[in-house]
Protein backbone atom coordinates (compact mmCIF):
# COMPACT_ATOMS: atom_id res chain seq x y z
CA UNK A 1 0.00 0.00 0.00
CA UNK A 2 2.82 2.42 1.09
CA UNK A 3 4.28 1.57 -2.46
CA UNK A 4 1.19 2.08 -4.51
CA UNK A 5 0.65 5.92 -2.13
CA UNK A 6 4.16 6.61 -3.19
CA UNK A 7 3.72 6.16 -7.23
CA UNK A 8 0.32 7.85 -7.22
CA UNK A 9 1.81 10.53 -4.95
CA UNK A 10 4.67 10.62 -7.17
CA UNK A 11 2.37 10.80 -10.08
CA UNK A 12 0.57 13.68 -8.92
CA UNK A 13 3.43 15.77 -7.90
CA UNK A 14 3.87 17.17 -11.52
CA UNK A 15 0.73 18.73 -10.68
CA UNK A 16 1.20 20.14 -7.56
CA UNK A 17 -1.19 17.32 -5.90
CA UNK A 18 -0.10 14.56 -3.22
CA UNK A 19 -2.02 12.15 -0.88
CA UNK A 20 -2.46 12.17 2.23
CA UNK A 21 -4.33 11.32 5.55
CA UNK A 22 -7.10 13.72 6.58
CA UNK A 23 -6.59 14.80 10.41
CA UNK A 24 -9.84 12.71 11.16
CA UNK A 25 -7.96 9.40 10.06
CA UNK A 26 -4.69 10.54 11.85
CA UNK A 27 -6.99 11.23 15.24
CA UNK A 28 -8.98 7.87 14.80
CA UNK A 29 -5.67 5.85 15.24
CA UNK A 30 -5.07 6.99 18.69
CA UNK A 31 -8.33 4.43 20.17
CA UNK A 32 -7.84 0.87 20.34
CA UNK A 33 -9.72 -1.78 18.15
CA UNK A 34 -10.34 -3.97 20.72
CA UNK A 35 -13.79 -2.58 22.24
CA UNK A 36 -16.94 -1.78 19.56
CA UNK A 37 -19.11 1.30 19.76
CA UNK A 38 -16.76 3.02 22.25
CA UNK A 39 -13.39 4.76 22.07
CA UNK A 40 -10.80 3.93 24.46
CA UNK A 41 -7.39 5.93 24.11
CA UNK A 42 -4.53 3.93 23.32
CA UNK A 43 -1.52 5.56 24.42
CA UNK A 44 0.49 3.65 21.18
CA UNK A 45 -1.84 5.85 19.50
CA UNK A 46 -1.34 8.81 20.83
CA UNK A 47 2.64 8.11 20.42
CA UNK A 48 2.36 7.70 16.63
CA UNK A 49 -0.17 10.51 16.24
CA UNK A 50 2.55 12.76 18.02
CA UNK A 51 5.50 11.11 16.43
CA UNK A 52 5.68 14.17 13.88
CA UNK A 53 5.77 16.96 16.35
CA UNK A 54 9.69 17.72 18.05
CA UNK A 55 9.43 17.25 21.04
CA UNK A 56 12.45 17.01 23.88
CA UNK A 57 10.13 14.60 26.15
CA UNK A 58 11.12 10.90 26.04
CA UNK A 59 8.40 8.54 25.20
CA UNK A 60 8.12 6.91 28.62
CA UNK A 61 7.48 10.19 29.92
CA UNK A 62 4.73 11.35 27.25
CA UNK A 63 2.73 7.66 28.26
CA UNK A 64 2.86 9.01 32.46
CA UNK A 65 2.15 12.66 31.07
CA UNK A 66 -1.03 11.36 29.79
CA UNK A 67 -1.79 8.75 32.03
CA UNK A 68 -1.42 10.98 35.39
CA UNK A 69 -3.63 14.14 33.56
CA UNK A 70 -6.59 11.36 32.21
CA UNK A 71 -6.81 9.18 35.05
CA UNK A 72 -7.35 11.99 36.99
CA UNK A 73 -10.86 12.24 39.18
CA UNK A 74 -10.18 15.75 40.70
CA UNK A 75 -12.50 18.56 38.25
CA UNK A 76 -10.08 21.58 37.10
CA UNK A 77 -8.07 23.30 34.29
CA UNK A 78 -4.53 22.00 33.15
CA UNK A 79 -2.05 24.36 32.47
CA UNK A 80 1.45 23.67 30.72
CA UNK A 81 4.31 26.12 31.49
CA UNK A 82 6.72 25.88 28.16
CA UNK A 83 5.41 24.13 25.07
CA UNK A 84 7.89 24.81 22.46
CA UNK A 85 6.29 22.69 19.21
CA UNK A 86 3.46 21.12 21.04
CA UNK A 87 4.36 17.35 21.51
CA UNK A 88 4.19 17.42 25.14
CA UNK A 89 1.08 19.32 24.89
CA UNK A 90 -0.29 16.95 22.76
CA UNK A 91 -0.57 14.32 25.31
CA UNK A 92 -2.18 16.70 28.05
CA UNK A 93 -4.70 17.83 25.65
CA UNK A 94 -5.82 14.51 25.18
CA UNK A 95 -6.35 13.57 27.93
CA UNK A 96 -8.20 17.03 28.50
CA UNK A 97 -10.31 16.21 25.55
CA UNK A 98 -11.17 12.36 26.16
CA UNK A 99 -12.25 13.40 29.66
CA UNK A 100 -13.75 16.72 28.50
CA UNK A 101 -12.58 17.74 32.20
CA UNK A 102 -11.85 21.40 32.50
CA UNK A 103 -9.64 23.65 30.08
CA UNK A 104 -6.07 23.34 28.45
CA UNK A 105 -3.43 25.95 28.77
CA UNK A 106 -0.63 26.21 26.45
CA UNK A 107 1.91 28.86 27.77
CA UNK A 108 5.22 29.77 26.04
CA UNK A 109 6.77 33.23 24.91
CA UNK A 110 8.73 30.83 22.03
CA UNK A 111 11.88 33.16 22.37
CA UNK A 112 13.69 29.79 24.21
CA UNK A 113 15.85 30.14 27.10
CA UNK A 114 18.04 32.50 27.41
CA UNK A 115 21.97 31.79 26.58
CA UNK A 116 19.92 28.18 24.29
CA UNK A 117 18.27 30.07 21.90
CA UNK A 118 19.26 28.22 18.69
CA UNK A 119 18.40 24.54 21.05
CA UNK A 120 14.79 25.49 20.06
CA UNK A 121 14.92 26.84 16.29
CA UNK A 122 13.08 25.07 13.80
CA UNK A 123 13.54 27.02 10.63
CA UNK A 124 13.56 30.64 11.82
CA UNK A 125 17.01 31.78 13.79
CA UNK A 126 14.60 34.56 15.56
CA UNK A 127 12.53 31.32 16.56
CA UNK A 128 9.32 33.56 14.82
CA UNK A 129 7.86 30.94 12.88
CA UNK A 130 7.56 28.46 16.31
CA UNK A 131 3.65 29.77 17.41
CA UNK A 132 3.11 28.86 13.72
CA UNK A 133 4.33 25.36 14.05
CA UNK A 134 2.89 24.65 17.51
CA UNK A 135 -0.88 25.53 15.87
CA UNK A 136 -0.30 23.76 12.67
CA UNK A 137 0.66 20.77 15.03
CA UNK A 138 -2.82 20.87 17.34
CA UNK A 139 -4.78 21.09 14.00
CA UNK A 140 -3.14 17.70 12.63
CA UNK A 141 -3.62 16.28 15.86
CA UNK A 142 -7.53 17.29 16.11
CA UNK A 143 -6.41 19.56 18.87
CA UNK A 144 -7.25 22.86 18.14
CA UNK A 145 -10.07 23.01 19.76
CA UNK A 146 -8.99 22.07 22.97
CA UNK A 147 -5.48 23.86 23.41
CA UNK A 148 -5.72 27.75 24.54
CA UNK A 149 -2.30 29.34 23.31
CA UNK A 150 -1.12 31.80 25.27
CA UNK A 151 1.76 32.59 23.37
CA UNK A 152 3.16 35.68 25.77
CA UNK A 153 5.35 35.87 28.75
CA UNK A 154 4.74 34.13 32.09
CA UNK A 155 3.66 37.29 33.87
CA UNK A 156 1.61 37.63 31.04
CA UNK A 157 0.03 34.08 31.01
CA UNK A 158 -0.39 33.94 34.72
CA UNK A 159 -3.09 37.40 34.82
CA UNK A 160 -4.80 36.08 32.37
CA UNK A 161 -5.38 32.93 33.81
CA UNK A 162 -6.65 34.69 36.83
CA UNK A 163 -8.72 36.86 34.74
CA UNK A 164 -10.54 33.72 33.61
CA UNK A 165 -10.55 32.37 36.54
CA UNK A 166 -8.98 29.15 36.40
CA UNK A 167 -8.46 26.86 38.93
CA UNK A 168 -5.53 24.56 37.69
CA UNK A 169 -5.80 20.37 38.98
CA UNK A 170 -2.65 20.04 36.97
CA UNK A 171 0.26 21.98 36.13
CA UNK A 172 3.47 20.92 33.78
CA UNK A 173 6.07 22.93 34.45
CA UNK A 174 9.07 22.77 31.82
CA UNK A 175 9.94 26.43 31.05
CA UNK A 176 12.92 28.28 32.39
CA UNK A 177 15.02 25.51 34.61
CA UNK A 178 17.22 28.45 36.28
CA UNK A 179 16.79 28.57 40.23
CA UNK A 180 14.49 31.91 39.65
CA UNK A 181 12.92 30.77 36.90
CA UNK A 182 11.43 27.88 38.55
CA UNK A 183 10.52 29.43 41.68
CA UNK A 184 9.00 32.51 39.43
CA UNK A 185 6.80 29.91 37.96
CA UNK A 186 5.93 28.97 41.29
CA UNK A 187 4.91 32.06 42.48
CA UNK A 188 2.79 32.47 39.49
CA UNK A 189 0.71 29.40 39.11
CA UNK A 190 0.82 27.81 42.10
CA UNK A 191 -1.55 30.04 43.98
CA UNK A 192 -4.64 28.70 41.52
CA UNK A 193 -3.70 25.24 41.83
CA UNK A 194 -6.66 22.86 43.77
CA UNK A 195 -5.50 21.19 46.99
CA UNK A 196 -4.28 17.79 45.93
CA UNK A 197 -3.45 19.25 42.31
CA UNK A 198 -0.72 17.59 40.54
CA UNK A 199 2.41 19.05 39.89
CA UNK A 200 4.84 17.82 37.53
CA UNK A 201 8.40 19.40 36.89
CA UNK A 202 10.55 18.02 33.60
CA UNK A 203 14.32 18.15 33.49
CA UNK A 204 14.77 17.66 37.35
CA UNK A 205 18.39 16.70 36.84
CA UNK A 206 21.84 17.51 38.18
CA UNK A 207 22.52 19.59 35.13
CA UNK A 208 19.00 21.96 36.37
CA UNK A 209 19.28 22.03 40.24
CA UNK A 210 17.14 24.80 40.12
CA UNK A 211 14.67 22.11 39.76
CA UNK A 212 15.96 20.54 42.58
CA UNK A 213 16.03 22.81 44.72
CA UNK A 214 12.88 23.75 44.18
CA UNK A 215 11.12 20.78 44.27
CA UNK A 216 12.62 20.20 48.26
CA UNK A 217 11.82 23.69 49.26
CA UNK A 218 8.36 23.14 48.15
CA UNK A 219 8.82 19.89 50.54
CA UNK A 220 10.70 21.01 53.11
CA UNK A 221 8.06 24.08 53.49
CA UNK A 222 4.86 21.83 53.43
CA UNK A 223 3.46 22.82 50.22
CA UNK A 224 3.95 19.89 48.71
CA UNK A 225 3.12 17.12 50.90
CA UNK A 226 4.28 14.00 48.57
CA UNK A 227 6.50 13.35 45.68
CA UNK A 228 7.54 10.52 43.15
CA UNK A 229 9.99 10.70 40.54
CA UNK A 230 10.79 9.09 37.30
CA UNK A 231 13.72 9.76 35.18
CA UNK A 232 14.30 13.32 34.34
CA UNK A 233 10.78 14.11 36.18
CA UNK A 234 9.40 14.59 39.75
CA UNK A 235 5.61 14.47 40.36
CA UNK A 236 4.65 16.40 43.51
CA UNK A 237 1.17 16.49 45.27
CA UNK A 238 -0.09 20.28 45.99
CA UNK A 239 -0.95 20.22 50.01
CA UNK A 240 -5.04 19.08 50.36
CA UNK A 241 -6.76 21.02 52.77
CA UNK A 242 -6.52 20.80 56.46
Amino acid sequence: MTGIKGAVNQALGRWGYRIERTSRDRVEQVYSDLFAGRRVPDVSGLLALASGIPGMLSEESARILFALCYAQEMKGDVVEVGSWQGYSTSFLARAVAETGNGRMYAIDHFRGNAGKEPVYAAGQADLGDLPGLFRDHMRKAGLAETVQLLAMPNEEAAAELRRDGARIRFLFIDGDHSPEGVRRDIDLFFPMLLPGAIVVFDDCTSSAPGVIEAVDDLLEMGICETAFSYPNTVVAIARRGA
